[in-house]
Order: C-alpha cells, then sequence, then structure tokens
C-alpha cells in the first residue's frame, strides 16, 4: 500500500490537481480503477478548483453520475457517508480531496487491499501526523 500526502504550500489549485493527475498516472501503471472521497456531494459540486484538475468531459458526469470514465480508467465519486461501506473491497487508488486527519485515517484502516491512497491538503500541514504514523510520500505542490 503506498501513501502520498500532496501538501499545500500556496493556493489549493496546486494539491488538487498534483492528486488527480498523480491517481490517473497510478491507475493507468496498475490497471485499477480510481475512487475519488470528499466530505460532501455539495463541497464537490461547487469547488471552483476541480476545474483545474479534471476536464469538463469527466468533470460533468462526475458530477451529475458521480462516476464518469477516464481514458478507459473507471472514477467514482463518494462521499464520507459512504466511503467506508464502499471501500472495504476495493483495490484501487483513492483520492482524497480535503480530508480531515480522522477521516483519512479512517479511509485508510477501510480500505486494506486498495492500490494507493492520495491525500490533497486544504491547510497546509493538516495530515502532517500521517506521515508520521505511516510510510507516506509527501508531494510538495507549489
Amino acid at each position: 500500500m503506498k501513501i502520498s500526502v500532496v501538501r499545500r504550500q500556496s493556493d489549493n489549485i496546486n494539491p488538487v490537481v498534483l492528486a488527480v493527475t498523480s491517481a490517473i498516472t497510478s491507475a493507468r501503471l496498475n490497471r485499477c480503477d480510481i475512487t475519488i472521497t470528499c466530505c460532501t456531494f455539495k463541497q464537490f459540486d461547487e469547488s471552483s478548483v476541480l476545474v483545474h484538475a479534471i476536464p469538463a468531459q469527466y468533470l460533468e458526469p462526475l458530477k451529475s453520475n458521480r462516476h464518469c470514465e477516464i481514458d478507459g480508467i473507471k472514477v467514482t465519486l463518494l462521499n464520507k457517508q459512504k466511503i467506508y461501506s464502499y471501500l472495504g473491497d476495493f483495490t484501487g487508488v483513492i483520492v482524497s480531496l480535503w480530508p480531515l486527519e480522522d477521516t483519512a485515517r479512517g479511509i485508510i484502516s477501510s480500505a486494506p487491499n486498495a492500490e494507493e491512497f492520495i491525500f490533497a491538503e486544504w491547510v497546509p500541514n493538516s495530515l502532517g501526523s500521517i506521515s508520521d504514523d505511516y510510510p507516506a510520500r509527501i508531494i510538495l505542490a507549489k
């Protein structure tokens, strides 16, 4: 299991772009699906940041249907209410947008078979102890 924390250093756009592009790269290499998590669907739907990370032809179906396919990779969107029940058997890449630390820990423990976890910080260093407690790679988003 690989864990990455995309650390915010300036704006909130770069961590999300890096998290999503890293997930797509990893899913291609490992031939697996992607699950994107966020606290609420409203948070995802109203975000002005996602247009920089996900092209419109994929973002609109993801918002309306909660799933899409990007270059043959199945992408599913989950909110906090559905995360834990869905992830038990998931073997792909999980991208968590702006999680609190307890949510990030819950995602890790709920998805023991996931290929990779990528967490995009909202507040700089808000997931600092994740990298202390797990072998997490820190990606600095400029």
